[in-house]
């Protein structure tokens, strides 16, 4: 870089005349200088940006291995584990799948009962007559109404009977016959 500075120079020192020429000249020197230096510094950093990236899938794979070693001593452990447990967790396997079958059993059975006593039940219903007998018998019983005439009028209140018969009231009696009065008609004629 110095010595083509030092050419620039020389051509300058030996031509005075053409200064302008070598101004030019000398621009366009520095401008090519200055594209080969961003040219440099682009490989350099392209080059740099290769280098971060196979670190990262460096590490990356230092990272993936490790958790795969993780994972097969955790898998190692519990292998280990299972085989030191293994006659108690046989032992009780065992007698949990007898329990089942067991429970399945009962349960098959219950279930079979219920069906056979269903059908029985839906035989006897179809087949047999029915157990109600049809009763055909009088009964006669004597009912007391109390009649009021058209011209009364008659409210209940309170389990109460009012009875107004133009102007003639009989005042909270559970019933005319309680009031003390045999005959409505003979309230209308007073």
């Amino acid at each position: 870089m110095g010595s083509a500075e030092e050419n620039a120079k020389n051509t300058v020192a030996s031509h005075p005349d053409n200064s302008e020429l070598t101004a030019v000249k000398q621009a366009i020197f520095i401008e090519e200088e200055r594209s080969k230096l961003n040219k440099q510094k682009n490989r350099n950093s392209h080059i740099e940006l290769q280098i971060a990236n196979e670190q990262r899938k460096a590490a990356e794979a230092n990272r993936r291995a490790a958790e795969a070693n993780a994972k097969a001593l955790s898998k190692e452990a519990s292998a280990r584990k299972e085989s030191s447990d293994g006659v108690w967790n046989s032992r009780l396997d065992r007698v949990l799948r007898w329990l089942k079958l067991a429970f399945l059993l009962v349960l098959l059975f219950a279930t079979t009962i219920a069906a056979a006593l269903g059908l029985y039940y839906l035989y006897r219903m179809v087949t047999e007559e029915p157990i109600i007998k049809t009763v055909t018998e009088t009964v006669t019983e004597t009912i007391e109404k109390e009649i009021i005439p058209e011209e009364c009028t008659q409210v209940r209140r309170n389990g109460k009977v009012y009875v107004s018969c133009d102007g003639v009231t009989v005042q909270g009696a559970p019933t005319i016959a309680e009031s003390g009065l045999d005959e409505i008609p003979e309230l209308i004629s007073e």
